[in-house]
């Protein structure tokens, strides 16, 4: 039960109890199960005071000092935290449902088994702050720091974690049900044995450091299967859920075509002259529009896209931007390479016949008039030349 004397001179309000803090000395005042719902704590000095089992639903916290406070078990539901120092707080089996929390320091508090479910944490520091068996389901976590947190066994479901610092993080056991990653580092994080059935996962950082081992890719209700290396695992769930792979593979193998060039909307009747044409034969175009082609991750889209092409149309209408990129295309597949380009051009670059001279897979250069023009590259270009260049091509006249 909250001391009555220090109870009485916290209602006083926050200057007032900040100054008697201040005479005080290592006094640890005691607020132990007060009503304090709806309490506006801005600026309140609450360093290692006794709120255990406090009633503090609703209240606001912004830039109050809550150093090494002691709330364990207590109801913070819908509380705002904002620049609020919590370090070191004990904040175990508090209720933090729907709280808000910006730009506070929670780096080593102890929440564990704290229920954050539908919290929301923006530019939080929660670095090696006890999270072991935390409820984050549903919970919104954005540019928060997780450094090293101990995150054992908690439940992650559907949580979402943007732009989040998880490095060295132990995250075993954790439940990752259909959370959301998006650019999060998990370098050095500890992974093992965490349950990922359904997650969403993009342009994560993980390197060798990643402990991937025995990760659990199906629900509570399906015979468990566990495989090492988190992309893998997608992978291998896509195969366990997904009757349709085998046909995806086919497409994958035997359909696509690549067309490369850069289309703006003047140009969108020839693209879509193109698309026509190739979905007639029964083949799937997958268009690489190029307006700035450079950086790692177009060299690397690039790549993916070239290996799984079955052949790759590149128009030189506008060749300033497909010069490397087609450079780079000849060099990594050996898929029948159509260089192409409006009738209205001079000449083809003369970086083509160097290429077509090193590589021969380049065949030579078909130009259009108009986009009804386009249909004859199949009879002219693709079926019979390319039949004959290569015993095992591609013929998609459909034949």
């Amino acid at each position: 039960m909250a001391n009555t004397q220090h109870l009485d001179i916290f209602q006083q309000g926050g200057k007032i109890w900040n100054r008697w803090r201040e005479t005080a000395g290592e006094l640890e005042p005691d607020l132990s199960g007060a009503n304090l719902k709806n309490a506006d704590l801005r600026n309140f000095d609450l360093r290692g005071v006794n709120l255990m089992e406090a009633n503090l639903r609703d209240a606001k916290f912004h830039w109050a000092t809550l150093h090494q406070a002691h709330l364990r078990k207590a109801d913070l539901k819908g509380a705002v935290f904002v620049e609020t120092d919590l370090s070191e707080a004990n904040l175990c089996w508090t209720d933090l449902r729907e709280a808000s929390f910006r730009q506070v320091n929670l780096r080593n508090a102890d929440l564990s088994w704290a229920n954050l479910k539908e919290a929301s944490l923006r530019e939080t520091n929660l670095q090696q702050a006890n999270l072991r068996n935390t409820d984050f389901r549903c919970a919104i976590l954005r540019e928060t720091d997780l450094n090293h947190a101990d995150l054992r066994e908690a439940y992650l479901s559907s949580a979402e974690f943007i732009d989040v610092n998880l490095e060295g993080a132990d995250l075993r056991e954790a439940d990752l049900r259909g959370a959301h990653l998006l650019k999060a580092n998990l370098k050095h994080a500890n992974l093992s044995e965490s349950h990922i059935y359904g997650i969403s996962a993009w342009e994560l950082m993980m390197d060798e450091t990643t402990n991937q081992r025995d990760l659990v890719l199906t629900d509570w209700d399906e015979p468990t299967v566990t495989i090492d290396g988190f992309n893998v695992a997608q992978f291998m769930y896509l195969f366990l859920h997904t009757p349709q792979i085998p046909s995806i593979f086919e497409t994958i193998t035997s359909q696509i075509v690549l067309i490369v060039g850069r289309f703006g909307a003047e140009r969108k009747p020839v693209l879509d002259a193109l698309r026509g044409a190739l979905r007639e034969r029964n083949y799937l175009p997958v268009l690489l529009d190029i307006k700035k082609p450079e950086g790692q991750k177009f060299s690397t889209l690039l790549t993916v896209l070239g290996h799984i092409s079955r052949c790759i149309l590149a128009d030189f209408t506008q060749p300033q931007t497909m010069l490397d990129a087609v450079e780079c295309l000849a060099a990594i597949t050996s898929a029948p390479l159509l260089p192409m380009f409006d009738a209205e051009a001079l000449q083809e670059p003369p970086l083509l016949p160097r290429l077509r001279a090193r590589y021969s897979h380049i065949l030579p250069t078909f130009t259009y008039a108009t986009p009804g023009d386009l249909s004859a590259i199949f009879e002219q270009h693709t079926s019979l030349p390319i039949h004959k260049r290569f015993q095992s091509g591609l013929s998609l006249s459909g034949d």
